[in-house]
């Protein structure tokens, strides 16, 4: 009994402490994971970085989509695929545009006149904000290794859905609806 009396108060101490550190450790852990935003990551642009320009050359904030649902799809005009993507992702960007869908066609890496010429030979239109990244960035940031890749962000930046290769329209409006 003189035993639990002489230890009662360092073992109180002890189990606030323990009790302590574990509530700091999951509210430190939680803080941390809902910091991290994919495509906050893979879209943001670090100041030593060359920036994403339109097709004009003017430079484009892409986290301005952030809490939209973002289809981001990586192109490039030696891709097959990306002949019948980019037509198929600007049909679907009248049909979600007022959902808050944003579609972006990035380009990887090829010169301004290069992706010009091959837009204008698809048809593609101002409906998919078109995107050139001169350092081929976004591919590498999300380890990119088909073409085209496609990949579907939810409202929180999560991703919902990483295709590698040819994708599908019925595949793209499914990931959407999901994400919505």
């Amino acid at each position: 009994m003189s035993y639990l009396k002489t230890y009662k108060k360092p073992l109180i101490v002890l189990c606030l402490i323990i009790l302590l550190a574990g509530f700091l450790t999951w509210f430190i852990t939680k803080k941390n994971n809902q910091a991290y935003n994919p495509a906050a990551s893979a879209l943001g642009t670090q100041e030593n970085q060359t920036p994403y320009t339109d097709l004009e050359g003017n430079i484009l904030s892409l986290d301005s989509y952030l809490g939209d649902i973002i289809v981001v799809n990586s192109w490039a005009s030696w891709s097959p695929a990306s002949v019948t993507e980019l037509p198929m992702l600007a049909k679907m960007s009248d049909e979600f545009s007022d959902k808050n869908v944003k579609i972006l066609a990035i380009n990887r890496s090829e010169p301004r006149t290069t992706a010009e010429r091959f837009l204008k030979s698809v048809g593609v239109s101002d409906k998919v904000q078109l995107v050139l990244d001169a350092d081929d960035r976004y591919f590498k940031s999300v380890e990119g290794y088909a073409m085209p890749e496609t990949i579907i962000y939810d409202r929180g930046g999560n991703i919902i859905y990483h295709h590698r290769g040819a994708i599908t329209e019925e595949l793209v409006r499914k990931y959407i609806q999901q994400a919505d």
